[in-house]
């Protein structure tokens, strides 16, 4: 994930020295500061820098904004605001939008080391979006959010490394869009985060990762209204504190992960995958992965659902419509039945087809007090 981030952000740099008309450089250190670039027209390009160079903890309080609308024929709307070591209190702005019928608008905003209460937000209208949200190193209370409307979005959003109490939403919203992708990675002691994606293309794929010590997290994907052909993961892990050999201590519970895929009658082959815990063979024994929750709803034919949660109290609850098939997967790996391993676990599982397309409902419980329900009915012709 962070060789993806460094490459993508590797390559804007690449672009900056090929923009042409209005370039905006600004690059601060101090204290209170406050940076505002706004640019109309053509080959637009923008680079705020409000540093104090690797830190010995000044750079306090910086505010810093860009507007750009873009007019030009080949490259256009590059802003990259950098704000960084020792960042504290930062609040970065990138709005950008393209009258042509083409072109890449593309927005970076890196807020690192000792991140904490910093806010970004990215919008970017038509044409082929990019936005990178990166908030690492003590990264907590942070709040990203990325819109696009444009017609292929790309995003991704980054908040690791004692990451706490952070908030990240990525929109792509546009219904025209094809083949969108989303990430959010909230990694590393990722308590109490909160991430959400919302799209509304077809082909598109979303992705939200909270894992290293993972607890009371909420994880959204939302695809449709009449998607086809969309993937949906969100992976929730580790749950403990690691600190030596054979100890394993519970950070909290209830993770709560939900994918919600096409809610209308229309739209086909959706695919959903959670993954809440896993098998660890490393001298500390099983990861701790209690009292999550997994809620999964599919619409309309060809829908799949992947299904592993390992720990206690874990409850599952799956609507699929349609020739639809709920089964398991261990990391990578598929397997012919959805799992639940462990104690007090509930799985109910309703699944509506037809007598030409049927549905398919595999579940594996292991351990006391489970409880599982699978409900399947045929519709009256």
């Amino acid at each position: 994930m962070k060789q993806f981030l460094l490459a993508g952000v590797a390559l804007l740099a690449a672009l900056t020295t090929q923009a042409q008309t209005n370039t905006s450089v600004i690059s601060q250190t101090g204290n209170m500061q406050s940076a505002t670039a706004v640019q109309s027209g053509s080959y637009n390009d923008s680079q705020i820098r409000q540093a104090t160079g690797t830190s010995t903890t000044v750079n306090v309080g910086n505010v810093a904004s860009t507007s750009q609308t873009g007019s030009g024929a080949s490259l256009t709307n590059l802003a990259v605001i950098d704000q960084i070591n020792g960042a504290f209190n930062n609040n970065a702005k990138v709005k950008q939008t393209f009258s042509g019928t083409s072109g890449p608008n593309v927005g970076v905003v890196v807020q690192s080391e000792n991140a904490s209460l910093n806010m970004a937000s990215i919008t970017q209208e038509k044409s082929g979006n990019t936005g990178v949200v990166v908030q690492t190193d003590r990264s907590n209370n942070n709040e990203a959010t990325i819109m696009q409307l444009g017609m292929t979005g790309s995003a991704q959003v980054l908040q690791g490394t004692q990451s706490g109490y952070n908030q990240a939403t990525l929109t792509q919203a546009a219904t025209s869009n094809s083949g969108s992708f989303g990430i959010i990675a909230q990694s590393t002691q990722s308590y109490y985060d909160r991430a959400i994606i919302e799209q509304a293309g077809t082909t598109d794929a979303a992705l939200i990762s909270q894992s290293g010590q993972s607890a009371n997290n909420d994880a959204l994907i939302k695809q449709g209204v009449g998607g086809t052909s969309n993937l949906a993961a969100i992976t929730q892990t580790n749950a403990y504190d690691g600190a030596s050999a054979g100890a394993s201590t519970a950070l909290g519970a209830a993770n709560s992960a939900t994918i919600t895929q096409n809610q209308t009658t229309v739209g086909t082959a959706n695919f959903a995958n959670i993954q809440q815990g896993t098998f660890d063979p490393s001298p500390a024994g099983p990861v701790v992965s209690t009292g999550n929750k997994a809620s999964v709803a599919q619409e309309s034919d060809m829908n799949s659902t992947d299904l592993l949660q390992v720990g206690t109290g874990n409850k599952a609850g799956i609507a699929q419509n349609g020739y639809s098939t709920l089964k398991g997967v261990d990391g990578m790996v598929v397997n012919p039945t959805a799992g639940q391993f462990g104690n007090t676990n509930t799985l109910t599982v309703m699944q509506t087809g037809s007598m030409a397309n049927p549905n398919i409902g595999n579940v594996t419980q292991i351990g006391t007090g489970n409880v599982g329900a699978i409900m399947q009915v045929v519709p009256t012709p």
